[in-house]
């Protein structure tokens, strides 16, 4: 089983740590670190796309 999810940014992170990101419907919140979000000195990606594989 593989899911996809996009996610938006929420909230961004104050200063280290990781950027808040949720789906549209509000029933998926992810956190995903700056050195993933974020170029050198950016301001952080504004979606991302999350996929997930189970067996």
């Amino acid at each position: 089983m593989i899911k996809e999810i996009t996610v938006l940014l929420d909230k961004p992170a104050r200063k280290k740590g990781a950027d808040k990101y949720t789906n549209k419907a509000g029933d998926f919140t992810i956190y995903i670190p700056q050195y993933i979000s974020r170029e050198i000195n950016e301001t952080p990606a504004r979606k991302f796309k999350v996929t997930m594989e189970g067996e």
